[in-house]
């Protein structure tokens, strides 16, 4: 499984900062999206559904929906995807 650096940058609302993140990694608006196969570190994961429910109220709920998972195991700064295949 890849590891890359993860930086979340905060645009105007949660919905570009999550696209933007997502495209960032790779993935394309036409491809369905799978956010169980990213994994970020559980401090970081904590830090940014702070960030992004200080941007909009509810902006942490969309982000557990959709945005990574959180393990300790990950290094902070950094991303893991999986390659998961249907």
């Amino acid at each position: 499984m890849p590891i890359q650096k993860f930086e979340l940058e905060m645009l105007d609302t949660v919905e570009e900062t999550l696209i933007n993140m997502y495209e960032q990694l790779g993935w394309k608006r036409k491809e369905e999206l799978d956010p169980r196969k990213y994994t970020i570190n559980k401090k970081q994961w904590i830090e940014v559904a702070d960030q992004l429910a200080e941007l909009e109220p509810g902006g942490a709920l969309l982000f557990m929906n959709v945005g990574p998972k959180g393990k300790e195991d990950v290094p902070y700064g950094k991303i893991k995807i999986e390659n998961r295949r249907k």
